[in-house]
């Protein structure tokens, strides 16, 4: 309960009122997602929500209302991504607040980034580099006891290897920029 209750912490304090627009919160549990949810309201962030109760009006609502850039933030439990499988469309920053229980989830959550990294590198060839290049970000926080949920999604040796950042609570960060540059396949990860 401590590692979690420090992640948390970490994201009210540190990243909740720092979000920069399009930005995808995962909450794995439905006491990450409340306390992201509380830690958003009173950081007066405007986000919506999409959790396993949510009526089918309310997630088309959100997911439209993120897309279109109404609101910058959409928080995202767990839960609704296991029962529903939503594509979700927008996102430019995915901020993992615990790595997700299941490792087909990671891919899943930041491949409409890169499906979008390779549109717009199409377009940019198309039109003779014309377009900036856009930048991508994923985040998870993790604690030491979610190495193993962390060897699922990266593999033991990216695990091991990873650039890590510890913070004073014990929590540990792993920070992908997305940098969208010319290369073979059309993605790269820094």
């Amino acid at each position: 309960a401590a590692a979690s209750d420090a992640k948390l912490n970490y994201f009210k304090i540190h990243l909740a009122s720092k979000l920069k627009p399009r930005t995808l919160i995962f909450a794995n549990t439905y006491h990450d997602f409340l306390a992201c949810r509380a830690a958003l309201r009173s950081a007066a962030v405007d986000f919506v929500s999409i959790h396993e109760y949510s009526r089918g009006s309310e997630i088309s609502r959100a997911r439209s209302n993120f897309f279109h850039g109404r609101v910058s933030v959409l928080l995202y439990s767990g839960r609704a991504h296991f029962y529903q499988r939503l594509r979700i469309r927008g996102a430019t920053t995915t901020i993992f607040v615990s790595p997700p229980d299941l490792p087909v989830f990671f891919p899943e959550l930041v491949a409409r980034m890169f499906e979008k990294a390779a549109a717009r590198e199409n377009e940019k060839e198309e039109n003779h580099g014309l377009h900036e290049n856009s930048q991508y970000a994923a985040l998870i926080l993790y604690s030491r006891f979610d190495a193993l949920a962390m060897e699922r999604i990266l593999g033991a040796d990216r695990a091991k290897s990873a650039a890590l950042h510890q913070t004073a609570d014990d929590v540990f960060i792993i920070d992908a920029d997305i940098q969208q540059e010319n290369s073979d396949d059309g993605h790269h990860s820094s």
